[in-house]
């Protein structure tokens, strides 16, 4: 039987991303070393391995999700502004982790939030093609048309395998969080029915008893006289026993007790 995580689903979905973003710097870092470019790309990916390494142990072991995600984006959009300039823009492969980041912005955040990051994310986006199209020379090229296409694939590639394990993994948590919210749903009819049937069960004793001054009779709703015990078994469920207690038995039973 599986055993579903009591952490909440903002929770679980942020510690996925970070995950995913760390095993997303590692990758990078790996082509990036196959395909021969510059040290600079790869301690980019180091960075974005090292971030995701760090909000991911924040989030599960400290319970500090809700403070890291403005850090966190922010952080991953300076590093993708940054492999912007220094792998030729727009021809290069960061637009495609650029996207990748829009969906992760519409994932982990609720509204407003989303709404203030997508136009920060907006923004800078448009600032780095306007930088692109005004100074062409900011932007560092490939050395060769073949290194690009290379680089472009392999990456392309990876933010493929990325967005669809993460759209899967995010389904998969929605998959549980509406299979617990449906044992707490059955859960509550299932104590709401008990309640229901244990109020049914009690009979309370209310309001003002008309009793006999001499018999100790108790009179009910239909102007019926009812012994005293008869009447509280009736409207409580209790049971009654008979005993004789030491100043009854000393007044009728007086040569029995000596």
């Amino acid at each position: 039987m599986e055993v579903l995580s009591t952490d909440s689903l903002e929770k679980r979905i942020f510690s996925i991303v970070v995950l995913l973003a760390a095993i997303m710097g590692f990758l990078a870092g790996l082509i990036n070393i196959f395909s021969g470019n510059p040290m600079r790309e790869i301690f980019l990916c180091l960075a974005l391995l090292l971030v995701g390494v760090v909000f991911y142990t924040a989030s599960v072991r400290f319970d500090r999700d809700k403070y890291l995600r403005i850090p966190l984006i922010l952080i991953i959009l300076a590093i993708a502004g940054v492999a912007w300039i220094t792998n030729q823009g727009s021809q290069g492969d960061v637009p495609f982790f650029v996207f990748l980041l829009f969906a992760l912005c519409l994932i982990i955040f609720r509204s407003p939030y989303n709404f203030i990051l997508l136009v920060v994310y907006s923004a800078t986006l448009m600032g780095l093609l306007l930088l692109e199209y005004i100074i062409p020379s900011a932007i560092d090229p490939y050395s060769s048309e073949q290194h690009r296409a290379l680089d472009v694939a392999l990456n392309l590639f990876i933010c493929l395998a990325i967005s669809t394990t993460l759209s899967y993994l995010v389904v998969q948590e929605y998959k549980k969080e509406r299979i617990l919210n449906d044992i707490l749903h059955k859960q509550t009819l299932k104590d709401k029915s008990a309640l229901e049937q244990a109020m049914a069960d009690i009979k309370l004793l209310e309001g003002i008893l008309s009793v006999c001054s001499f018999c100790k009779k108790i009179r009910d709703d239909n102007n019926e006289w009812n012994k005293m015990e008869t009447y509280i078994s009736k409207h409580s469920g209790v049971e009654f026993s008979h005993g004789l207690c030491p100043d009854c038995g000393k007044e009728h039973y007086p040569d029995y007790l000596k």
